[in-house]
């Protein structure tokens, strides 16, 4: 599984380039077989403006379908603020120790915003 740059806002796989200028809260996920090839995508969409739910359970479901190796998440912030919220953190280490159970790996998690991103594996925080 390749590891990602340092300079991933250029290299990010395109349904994550428009996540910063959405309107409301958007998560994307991307499933990854050992080679880093995409095998698989999905969007996780919400009525409301400030959050959206991503269920572990149909991403594991996903990830077993498809028998992905690795996942890349990404979710926009509308407001602007990229740095991860505490939800975002919470659910993220549920993720990854979730993945981690099953031998998949959490490659990286983005928050989008208009005026920049962060990576929590960048910031250490996976």
């Amino acid at each position: 599984m390749p590891d990602w740059p340092r300079d991933a806002a250029t290299s990010l796989p395109p349904p994550f380039h428009s996540l910063g200028r959405l309107p409301r809260e958007v998560a994307v996920t991307l499933y990854l077989n050992k080679d880093g090839v995409r095998v698989g995508s999905r969007h996780f969409m919400s009525d409301r403006r400030e959050s959206v739910d991503v269920s572990v359970r149909l991403l594991v479901s996903d990830v077993l379908a498809l028998n992905a190796a690795g996942v890349l998440l990404a979710h926009n912030h509308p407001r602007g603020d990229h740095r991860p919220s505490g939800e975002d953190l919470r659910f993220t280490r549920r993720l990854f120790a979730t993945l981690e159970t099953i031998g998949v790996r959490l490659l990286d998690h983005y928050v989008v915003a208009p005026g920049g991103w962060t990576s929590f594996r960048e910031e250490g925080l996976l």
